[in-house]
């Protein structure tokens, strides 16, 4: 089991569901992870959902604040410094 993963979708299935993809991630982390999906559309945010975990939304990619924002994720990250900050444990 890892404490990290960085799974997409298999590049043999055409149009994987992002929750499939999610879930095939879920399965990689060690039992007592603390997951959290990171993604630009809405539909990254909804397939975290699926799976009951926080999702943060990132500003660099095709989804809008608003998108993200609706969709229900925690936080959003403009650059990849700001969500490092935001993924580090808390002290």
């Amino acid at each position: 089991m890892a404490w990290l993963a960085v799974i997409g979708p298999e590049l043999d299935i055409e149009n994987e569901q992002k929750a499939i993809t999610v879930g095939r991630a879920m399965r990689e982390l060690a039992p007592d992870a603390s997951p959290v999906m990171v993604g630009d559309r809405k539909h990254d945010i909804a397939a975290a959902h699926e799976h009951n975990i926080p999702a943060i939304g990132v500003l660099w990619g095709i989804g809008s604040e608003e998108e993200l924002l609706t969709a229900g994720a925690i936080a959003l990250a403009q650059t990849a410094t700001e969500l490092a900050t935001l993924l580090a444990p808390s002290r």
